[in-house]
């Protein structure tokens, strides 16, 4: 017999964007979820100097001892690159910086990057040493790395992860539309995810995810937006 808990659900700012989080357990775990967002942030925005990131960014050229979660951060930022021959590149800080974007996206507002941004730092992902014994990074000298193109998405699996350990049947987390979902939904069903059509965006909130309704659609998704349900284990 299937047992029937309520949905939990929190929403809150952090990474520089909306975060939603759904439960199917506990509420306390919300806060869990929380902390564990706002910890992550700590250590891998390049937006603070005392993170890790920014840490290893100041340390170019020698070793760092990093935590586990950032050791993963970046291994898994490196496997993208050599997976993609480079065409997914965690080191292109400098052309971040270069093209204007050397603060949040809220301080920014509208305008997008400053105009004429300046950055000496080049790229070279294939140079980065990972020494997981030693729980250390090396980067290149001259070399800056972003993890804007995997942390949110690697912070998901890790907030889903440590829920589900921590008793959850089941959870999705969305960060800015990074979006991990895994477990039974509330009432025992399938997470629904729904996706913002791309000519059309304002027909559906973009990467909403929602317990699926009874019976389920049919349909995986399409035009529209129709909702997609999403994998579970």
């Amino acid at each position: 017999m299937t047992t029937m808990v309520a949905m939990a659900e929190l929403r809150f700012r952090a990474m520089g964007s909306d975060v939603h989080v759904l439960v199917n357990g506990p509420a306390g775990l919300l806060e869990v979820a929380r902390d564990r967002v706002e910890e992550l942030e700590r250590r891998w925005s390049r937006f603070r100097p005392d993170s890790e990131i920014s840490r290893l960014n100041a340390l170019a050229g020698s070793p760092m001892a990093v935590s586990v979660e950032t050791l993963g951060l970046v291994g898994r930022a490196l496997a993208g690159a050599r997976v993609t021959g480079g065409r997914y590149d965690p080191t292109v800080l400098g052309d971040v910086l270069r093209a204007g974007y050397d603060r949040t996206f809220e301080e920014l507002g509208d305008t997008g990057g400053a105009a004429g941004g300046g950055s000496p730092l080049g790229r070279g992902w294939a140079r980065v040493v990972v020494d997981a014994a030693g729980s250390s990074v090396t980067l290149p000298a001259g070399v800056g790395l972003d993890p804007g193109g995997i942390g949110k998405g690697y912070a998901a699996d890790l907030v889903v992860e440590e829920l589900r350990a921590a008793g959850a049947a089941g959870v999705c987390v969305n960060l800015g539309g990074d979006l991990r979902a895994e477990g039974r939904a509330p009432g025992g069903g399938s997470w629904v995810v729904r996706i913002e059509h791309p000519l059309r965006p304002a027909r559906r909130p973009r990467w909403r995810c929602a317990p699926a309704p009874s019976p389920p659609p049919a349909a995986s998704g399409g035009p529209g937006g129709r909702p997609a349900t999403a994998a579970t284990t």
